[in-house]
């Protein structure tokens, strides 16, 4: 959720400074790290996809050599909107847990991308 975001970023930014060496640990140096880094909170399975799609295409179109990391904290969370709402056709919830499984290990697998699941 939206309450995610903050704590995650504080995260990121202590493991950024225990791995960079104090020389060059500046707010400047954290700060430029900290702008590579996307952060959403996908309301629902469908566009937490979508999302994943674009990152994909984007990447397709103009590839690089950036290393790219995709953490999904909490899938469960992301997920749970598509089974607790609308009607209860459990098929199409499954549908879409196999989808992201397909583009995350896709991400993986052919584009070199880092993937973390949380659950």
């Amino acid at each position: 959720g939206g309450s995610s975001v903050l704590p995650f970023a504080r995260r990121i930014l202590k493991i950024c400074q225990k791995i960079l060496p104090p020389a060059q640990a500046s707010d400047a140096s954290l700060m430029k790290i900290l702008d590579l880094i996307e952060i959403s909170n996908p309301k629902d399975g469908y566009e937490a996809l979508r999302q994943l799609t674009k990152i994909e295409e984007v990447e397709a179109k103009s590839p690089s050599n950036r290393r790219v990391f995709v953490v999904i904290d909490s899938i469960s969370g992301c997920l749970t909107p598509n089974f607790l709402t609308g009607p209860k056709d459990y098929n199409v919830g499954a549908y879409l847990i196999g989808e992201l499984g397909t583009v995350l290990r896709r991400l993986a697998r052919i584009r070199g991308f880092a993937v973390l699941v949380t659950n």
